[in-house]
């Protein structure tokens, strides 16, 4: 038995059996409805003609689901991606609109605090770290108003203080 197993990304599976009834089995995911299509076939050669077919269309699908009309984020960066417990740094998302929609900002951290300029746009903000060590990630989101959004996460690495330059 032949199983061709393709998703959006392209082929997936093959498995080749002797002796058995020849099937194709296509699952696919478009705009999030999943479904599956069995195709019995004797003819192993068309099978394989439409093996290919399938695999392009599903390609083409994955191609196809990236949104033209989303904000693009160009650049997110940390003035300081080291800090000392409860140190602070700057962190500015840069973002376009391909249709030149206003953008709004939504920034989300795994601990720390998010501290917004009133009087800015969003784009930029103060984060000031946790009293812990680690990594601490975080995250803007840049939505367009249009249904659109995108994000990007930068890295923050909260570190110990060298006692030596401390107060004695």
């Amino acid at each position: 038995m032949y199983k061709a197993y393709i998703n959006r990304s392209g082929f997936h599976k093959l498995n080749l059996l002797k002796n058995a009834a020849k099937f194709i089995i296509y699952t696919f995911d478009l705009l999030n409805i999943a479904g599956e299509i069995t195709l019995k076939f004797f003819k192993p050669l068309l099978m394989l003609l439409l093996m290919v077919i399938l695999a392009g269309f599903a390609a083409g699908c994955a191609a196809a689901s990236i949104n033209p009309h989303a904000p693009l984020i160009t650049s997110l960066a940390a003035e300081h991606t080291t800090l000392y417990p409860l140190g602070n740094t700057t962190i500015t998302c840069s973002a376009s609109s391909p249709d030149g929609a206003a953008l709004k900002y939504r920034w989300v951290c795994n601990d720390g605090t998010i501290i917004q300029d009133p009087a800015g746009n969003g784009s930029t903000i103060k984060y000031e770290a946790p009293r812990t060590y680690g990594d601490f990630h975080i995250m803007a989101t840049v939505d367009d108003g249009l249904g659109n959004s995108v994000n990007k996460t930068v890295t923050v690495t909260v570190i110990v203080r060298d006692s030596s330059t401390c107060c004695r």
